[in-house]
């Protein structure tokens, strides 16, 4: 049975990462952030110097930077729940419990996987601007002092966040903003999924606004704000690092995610416990 449930899961994920839908939003993505990754090695190659490789992230500052990063993985899990016809004989065999906990477990793989595709993609396309230090360097130490030299050279929405910058080492920085990129995704990805679970396109309304108030709380300023946008914190520099800061802070942020996984998937068991049939 383990050995069926495990090939349902690398089905799942065969059938969708090797697909013309994920390479669309990959290509998506990429075509966007082309032009700053395109200036980020012409400053590079200008002063002769590397940023750490921990500098990739930087690129997620900017929160319409942010938004279309969503919005590829958006474009990845835009089928979930999956509702083909041979789902129908997938539910019967298994059930809607193992039904619902299958599909959340690939769209687990699927925020790690495209998190790896696209960070990979960036460090690629940076291969010759990038470097592994045991400091963060010349390049974004001088970015986030506001080196008028480098700022007027490289892409405006990579920001290097001088707080960011004293607040983590580059490896730390790495380890970080890794695992909160993964988890709002993770996130992210259980809200469209029981959004639509319930009733159809509820998901994609849910996500938008998800997407669409990141912006507006970067916009307004309000800190209050950024305590109900998990979008932001992909930043950093939004997450309090001491008691007395106007920012959610790092015990909030855990919280948070935990607790509203947890949530989403109680609301997916409920309704897999429930008489109700599956909108078809």
């Amino acid at each position: 049975m383990r050995d069926k449930s495990f090939n349902l899961l690398k089905q799942y994920l065969f059938d969708n990462i090797f697909s013309l839908k994920y390479l669309s939003a990959i290509v998506f993505v990429l075509s966007y952030f082309m032009p700053s990754l395109l200036k980020l090695n012409d400053a590079s190659a200008t002063v002769g110097l590397r940023m750490h490789i921990s500098g990739i992230f930087f690129l997620l500052v900017n929160p319409w930077d942010v938004m279309f990063f969503f919005l590829g993985y958006l474009i990845v899990i835009s089928n979930v729940p999956f509702k083909q016809n041979i789902q129908k004989q997938v539910l019967v065999r298994m059930g809607k419990l193992r039904w619902i906990l299958h599909q959340m477990l690939y769209l687990i793989c699927t925020a790690v996987i495209y998190f790896l595709t696209v960070m990979g993609a960036f460090a690629i396309i940076l291969f010759n601007s990038i470097g592994v230090f045991s400091n963060w360097g010349k390049f974004l130490g001088g970015l986030s002092r506001g080196d008028g030299a480098l700022t007027e050279i490289t892409p405006s929405t990579f920001i290097a966040s001088p707080k960011v910058l004293e607040a983590y080492s580059p490896m730390q920085y790495f380890l970080v903003v890794s695992l909160i990129i993964i988890s709002v995704l993770i996130l992210f990805s259980f809200v469209m999924f029981v959004g639509n679970l319930y009733f159809n396109f509820l998901g994609f309304l849910l996500a938008g606004i998800l997407l669409f108030f990141s912006i507006f709380v970067y916009a307004s300023q309000g800190y209050l704000l950024y305590y109900a946008s998990p979008l932001t914190w992909i930043a950093l520099n939004t997450i309090g690092l001491n008691p007395y800061s106007k920012y959610p802070s790092w015990g909030y942020v855990i919280t948070f995610i935990v607790i509203g996984m947890v949530l989403l998937v109680s609301a997916a068991l409920y309704k897999a416990k429930s008489n109700s049939n599956f909108d078809y």
